[in-house]
């Protein structure tokens, strides 16, 4: 026989509604399986990986969060400026609509991004990703 759709939703369900139980305990929990174990973050070693793709003529960065609260990134143009913050983004997938080169000309844009949580910097800078933009 099939499994009917969304077992990991009714099981998830069903957990949380065993947590708030009155009478539930952890060491309840413990037995049944339903408490993870303690997620520790190594914020030393954590670094962001960046991809990146053309949707419509404009970059868009790719990046998982990793547990944390967002990502700041960075941005080089190619005009002299170096690395400028370009934005802090809380849902990866972030699509940079910054003014495209003028028509017939092209440039290399240049990305970096860190993790942020709590509002502060957290990890490693990942490692710059590229892409050329036409106009």
């Amino acid at each position: 026989p099939t499994v009917p759709p969304d077992i990991f939703g009714r099981n998830t369900a069903l957990a949380a509604r065993i947590k708030k139980h009155p009478n539930y305990t952890e060491p309840m929990g413990q037995d049944l399986g339903i408490i993870g174990a303690e997620q520790v973050i190594d914020y030393t070693s954590l670094k962001p990986a960046l991809t990146i793709i053309l949707q419509a003529g404009h970059p868009v960065i790719g990046w998982r969060k990793q547990g944390m609260d967002s990502l700041e990134l960075w941005v080089d143009r190619g005009d002299g400026k170096g690395s400028v913050f370009l934005a802090i983004d809380t849902v990866p997938g972030y699509t940079d609509t910054a003014a495209l080169p003028a028509p017939g000309a092209g440039a290399v844009w240049k990305y970096k991004g860190i993790f942020r949580e709590a509002d502060a910097q957290v990890g490693q800078w990942s490692d710059v990703v590229s892409i050329p933009v036409a106009g």
